[in-house]
């Protein structure tokens, strides 16, 4: 279960970063959201 979710916070990590270069503008919420979740 938590090697799982080890696995599941690093794909939403990749998709976080990949969303936020492709649109490159205001992503204050999905920053926001990566810094709760992953710092």
């Amino acid at each position: 279960m938590i090697k799982e979710s080890i696995i599941m916070n690093i794909y939403i990590n990749i998709t976080v970063q990949l969303y936020s270069a492709y649109q490159n503008n205001d992503n204050g919420i999905f920053s926001a959201f990566y810094r709760v979740i992953f710092i």
